[in-house]
This record gives structure tokens, sequence and C-alpha cells, in this order.
């Protein structure tokens, strides 16, 4: 599973978040911080690819960061799943307004 997602242009290896050529650097051990706007910069090429099942494939990226044991990937790719899971979505929240 690894294999398959790694030549991803937005999957995290050995430490660095990769976002269509740009990278953010994560070090472990470090407190770095990834910003909301790099995790929505993640997501969207999920979304566009993906389209609805979006939500699936960053969650199973998840899953790898997790039987890999990076637990840093594992929190910055539920960052990720729950970007792309805003970014799909179609009906409003209670009380939430449309701009």
């Amino acid at each position: 599973m690894i294999s398959a997602v790694a030549d991803d242009p937005c999957f995290r290896i050995n430490s660095t978040l990769i976002d269509q050529g740009s990278t953010v650097p994560v070090t472990e051990g470090e407190n770095a911080v990834i910003s909301d706007l790099d995790i929505y910069r993640s997501a969207n090429p999920l979304v566009k690819q993906h389209g609805e099942d979006a939500p699936i494939e960053a969650a199973m990226r998840a899953d790898a960061m997790l039987e890999t044991g990076d637990l840093d990937g594992l929190v910055v790719w539920r960052r990720i799943v729950k970007a792309v899971e805003e970014l799909v979505r179609v009906e409003l929240t209670e009380g939430e307004r449309v701009n």
C-alpha cells in the first residue's frame, strides 16, 4: 500500500510533506506546525483526483501512516482527512450561513 501512495505529490516521505513541488519540513521530535493553508493545499489535489471518494483515499493514507508507526504523519493525515471532508461536503450545518 505504501508504494501505491508514495508516488502521489501529497504524500509524506522522510518527514517531509510534499505538496506539488513545495516542501514543508516536519522533523521528528521538532514542534513544527503545518499551517491550515498547507493542509488544504494537500487536500485539494486529492479532491480533484478522487472526487467524492477523496475522504476514503485520505483515510487510507492516514492508516498507512499508522501501519508504519509514523505518528507525526498520522496527525498530519488526520488533519488532511478533515480538510477533504470539508471540501467535498455539500450540505450546510445547522446555523451555517453562505457568503
